[in-house]
């Protein structure tokens, strides 16, 4: 039986150190701080960095504070709330679905944060896998808040 030996050359083994440091940047990305200056949460460029998170959304106090939504889903898993952060306010229009699925609000702010809905029908609000909503106020007009 015959063994067949390959040998790494150097190029492919500089891409594989290159696409396993591209997996791990992804990742750190997956955090990002609220930078404004729109008020679209679903816009890359109103975050630091210029990605939309999607395990945990930071906010320290940057400008918009009421913060919109233009994808009809999104999804994420902490929203933190650091001290000193001014009170922001969320609005979601009877099109959008807001669902958070890790530990939830996290507030270490004096300010609450608010939930509000647009228009006279809200869009729904879900809190998933035990997650919690802090001291958050929600004023949701028709619309759906859950806790599953």
């Amino acid at each position: 039986m015959k063994t067949l030996r390959f040998r790494l050359r150097p190029a492919a083994a500089a891409m594989g150190v290159l696409v396993a440091a591209c997996f791990g940047h992804s990742v750190a990305r997956a955090q990002s701080t609220w930078a404004g200056p729109g008020a679209d949460w679903n816009t890359n460029t109103n975050w630091s960095p210029q990605t939309v998170p999607s395990t945990t959304a930071i906010f320290a106090g940057a400008n918009p504070t009421t913060v919109t939504y233009s994808a009809a889903s999104t999804s994420i898993g902490t929203i933190q709330f650091n001290a000193g952060a001014p009170a922001y306010t969320f609005e979601l229009g009877s099109a959008n679905a807001l669902t958070i699925t890790g530990a939830g609000i996290i507030n270490n702010s004096a300010n609450a944060p608010t939930f509000t809905g647009t228009g006279t029908f809200s869009g729904t609000i879900t809190f998933q896998n035990a997650s919690t909503a802090a001291n958050a106020s929600f004023a949701l007009s028709q619309g759906l808040l859950s806790f599953e």
